[in-house]
Parts: structure tokens; sequence; C-alpha cells
């Protein structure tokens, strides 16, 4: 068992502290908002999160975990200081480190054996150098200390598996033997454990989540020459899938991408390899293109109700399914929805919109638009409906009852996850993604 320090309880810090709890090790993790570490402390969550509160409640009880605002404590009792607080996109698109240099600040402060600090925050190759800096120079001792990398690769509403049964562990560091102690503390989870010096698993980190990025940006805009030619996107990447060298996963032609990682790493790694002077021009067209694709999804809804490009959509009633960026998470960072129903309101539509995790986080983003108790409420006398996020449960709607709901006939489906042709046999318009002259190529 190993006694491990965890700054910050959000997704990443919470999750990684509740997974390293149930594994046996004794975690304490450390929050400024006195009002979420009590919560925390009475097994009460601030994220919605697949299979996460039954893991808390049993490391609660088995007393593998606490939650403190005490940072002194915390760190000195600690053998092992993960940094696990947020890197938001900063003013010119560059990784906000204001928190993990506070952190980095607190840990010098407080330093009093050595200890090995563990960065868990997606950061910009180079900030360990930076983070054992600030060690250092708020450290009043001769204490030593090492300074490692070991990115996280979760993905939100899995994130619990993703890190009980990953594809690999990355972990980065100068010095063997602090690598070996962090390794120690994977060996359960049987998978590769990939050790690398610092940058490189920082770089990693950059590369895997712009990668994926570019992949989607692919695909998306590869439903757009689908529809011209006739073609339909789900057979393409299905196709496409099969070449093992490609693989079918990030191959889902969408409204683009959201959350808190694909959105901030393209821009943070975009911005540094700019200031480098070697531009990473695919990233940066990967970033424009998902900012079109919510635009695109914004003109198939005119078109689907015959208005014109310049034309406004006053006394239009569209219900909007879906807030959150993706299924299984209450996270609305980024999200197309987000884009997509401030640009309808802007245009003069009346907009209603439900989800079933993401309606408190929401609401206060989008004043003008009607949020609604239950999926049927939103659309009721609606004049066309929008599929946002995939939930289970849009999945699996009747299109009996939506015909005694809606006013209008039209549904656009931007994860076409409906069963189009079953819904078209009860008279419906079902216009998708990628879906040929249903996509209406202009």
């Amino acid at each position: 068992m190993n006694k491990i320090a965890m700054f910050g309880c959000g997704y990443v810090g919470l999750v990684t502290g509740v997974c390293l709890a149930h594994l046996g090790h004794e975690i304490t993790c450390i929050d400024i908002d006195d009002e979420k570490v009590e919560n925390l402390k009475r097994g009460i969550s601030p994220i919605f999160e697949q299979d996460l509160p039954e893991m808390l409640a049993a490391v609660l009880a088995n007393g593998n975990i606490d939650f403190t605002a005490d940072a002194k404590t915390a760190v000195t009792r600690s053998e092992i200081v993960f940094i696990a607080v947020g890197t938001p996109t900063g003013t010119g698109g560059e990784a906000d480190l204001g928190a993990v240099m506070e952190v980095a600040a607190t840990i010098g402060r407080y330093l009093n054996s050595h200890k090995i600090i563990v960065t868990k925050s997606t950061v910009p190759p180079g900030t360990g150098d930076m983070i054992a800096e600030t060690i250092s120079a708020n450290c009043a001792g001769h204490e030593t200390f090492d300074v490692l990398s070991n990115p996280e690769f979760l993905r939100e509403g899995v994130a619990v598996k993703d890190f009980l049964y990953p594809d690999r562990v990355v972990i980065g560091g100068e010095s063997q033997a602090a690598l070996e102690k962090i390794k120690h503390l994977y060996e359960q989870l049987n998978v590769p454990i990939h050790c690398t010096d610092r940058r490189s698993s920082e770089l990693i980190k950059y590369a895997s989540n712009c990668f994926l990025a570019i992949k989607i940006s692919f695909i998306n805009e590869l439903s757009r020459v689908a529809e011209c030619l006739n073609a339909d996107i789900e057979e393409v990447a299905a196709g496409m899938g099969l070449d093992n060298r490609i693989g079918p996963h990030f191959l889902k032609a969408g409204a683009g991408y959201g959350g808190s990682c694909f959105p901030k790493d393209t821009r943070a790694l975009a911005v540094q390899a700019r200031e480098l002077g070697r531009p990473f021009t695919l990233v940066e067209t990967a970033i424009a293109a998902n900012e079109t694709q919510h635009l695109f999804i914004v003109e198939k809804i005119r078109r689907a109700l015959g208005v014109e490009e310049d034309g406004n959509l006053q006394g239009v009633t569209i219900g909007l399914l879906g807030l959150a960026f993706k299924p299984g998470t209450d996270d609305i960072r980024e999200a197309p929805a987000l884009f997509i129903a401030r640009k309808l309101v802007d245009l003069g539509a009346a907009v209603s919109a439900y989800d079933p995790q993401a309606m408190p986080n929401t609401q206060p983003l989008l004043p003008r638009v009607a949020m609604a108790d239950s999926a049927m409420s939103a659309i009721r006398d609606i004049d066309l409906l929008v599929i946002l996020t995939e939930w289970p449960e849009f999945t699996k709607l009747s299109p009996t009852e939506l015909l005694q709901t809606m006013r209008g006939r039209v549904i656009v489906d931007s994860r076409n996850c409906l069963p189009a042709d079953t819904f078209r046999n009860h008279g419906f318009t079902v216009i998708g993604v990628g879906k040929g002259k249903a996509g209406n190529c202009s």
C-alpha cells in the first residue's frame, strides 16, 4: 500500500483517486472547494460517471480514501503526490497552467521528505521542468524529489472502466527508481506499461488526442462529400474500419467533437507548435473542420425547413434532444449542442431542449432555451426535432408517440442513431449526416 496525495477532485483526479483506492492504496484527495470536499466525504460525487458512486462508497467504507482541503497534512503524510487539476484553454489557445503551478508551489512549501511528484493533468511538453523549478523555488529545506509524467486516457462516461482496463499505461521520468515505484501502482492491471522520458510522455498525451480529433474531423468532412455523391457514410466507415491499419474507432460522423480534452488539447498543441516555429497545419485544419461541422448541422436544419441560407427562423419551434457532448456524462464543455442551440436562437427560432443528465449544467449557459423536464415535453408541438446526443432513451423513441406529440414531421438526426426507415414509414422526413441525398447537399 502506498500513501498518495491527489490534488484535484474533478473528472481525472476523482476517478484516479477512487480507482487507486480500489486497488488498495491509501489516498487523500485535496480540493479547494470546501463544499465539494464535504459532499465527497458523504459519498456524493460532483460528476455523473458510470460505476463511480458505487466504488466511491466502497472505498470510503473501507477507509482507503479521504477528502480534505488541508494540503499541508496531505502532502506531509504522502509518499507520492499526483497533480490532477485542470488545464483549461488560455486566451490565446494555449494551456493555462496556473492551477498546476499553484499546486507545485504548494507542494514545495510542504515538502518534508523525498516525494515522487506525478503529473496527471494534461500539460504541454516541458511542463515537468517548470513544475520541478517551482517546487525547488518554494522548498525551504534540502528535501529531494522526482517529477514524473503519467498522462490519463480516460473517456468520460466509461472512465472507471478505462482506468481498470486500459490499453496501456504511460509513465515518463528520468529516475529509474521513481519509474519503478509508479509502475508498481498499476501492476495489478496487467497491461502494457510504457516507460519513457518525461517530455515524450507529455507529448504522447497530446499526440493521442490530436490524432483522434483528426480522425473525427476527417470522417465528418468526408460525410459532406458522401452526401453530394449519394453515398452512405456509415457504409463507408464500416468498409474503412475493416482495414487493420485504420480500425473502426472514431469513424462515426456527427455534429463534431467536444468535451474537456479534444478541443483544448488540439488548440494547445497547435499553439505550442507555432511558438516553436513548426506549425502543425494538420491539427489546425482539424480544429477548423470541427468548428464548421457545427454550422453544417445548422444549415441542415435550415434547409429541412425550406429556409434560404440568409433567411431567419422566426416563427419556427425546434426541439433539441441531448446537450452533453456525448452520452454517459453530464459534461457540456465545448459540446456541439451549445453552439447549435445558440445559433438557432440567434436565427429567431423558439428552442426547447432536454438531456437526462446535463440540464443543471446547461441551463445557466442557455438562458434563451426552454429546458424541458422530459423528452416528450421538449418536443411537444415543435416543427422540427434535432438529435444532438445519442442517449439510449432517444434511440428508442416511438414514431407513433412522436406523431401524437410533434406538430412537424422532420427529424435531423446528427448522430445517425435513429432507425430512419422505421420513422420514414410513419411519415417522417429523417435527415442524417452523410446519408446521400437525404443530407440535402446543396
